[in-house]
């Protein structure tokens, strides 16, 4: 038996060898393929919860732009009736001060009343 045959490895030893280096690459092909997995797993949860997120936020922001509007609306309506009063109440100061310089003295309320009821009565 020479160095050369001491230093040589047996077929049993060869066969484990490979046995071993087969096993070692199947197990890390398995870990990869489960770690693959877990991080599909967790990218699709977190696109699930990306698109969750901007879906409640797009309607919230629908729900702030409805009520914004609304707000703006019944503003718009209070104007219109401010200034429907204040023509009412122009007009009926012209007709007080018409009647004031027709009869010479403050109106009353029939005196009032009376110019209203003949426009109605017209029409």
């Amino acid at each position: 038996m020479s160095i050369d045959d001491m230093h040589r490895p047996t077929t049993d030893f060869r066969e484990h060898l490979e046995w071993e280096v087969v096993s070692a690459f199947r197990r890390q092909q398995r870990l990869n393929a489960r770690h693959h997995a877990q991080l599909s797993r967790w990218l699709r949860a977190a696109a699930i919860v990306i698109v969750s997120v901007a879906i409640g936020a797009s309607a919230t922001l629908a729900s702030a732009q409805i009520r914004q509007d609304a707000r703006r609306d019944s503003l718009i309506d209070a104007a219109a009736a401010d200034y429907t009063l204040a023509a009412l109440r122009l007009q009926i100061a012209r007709v007080t001060e018409s009647l004031t310089q027709d009869l010479g003295r403050s109106p009353t309320v029939t005196d009032l009343i009376r110019p209203t009821m003949s426009y109605n009565l017209r029409r």
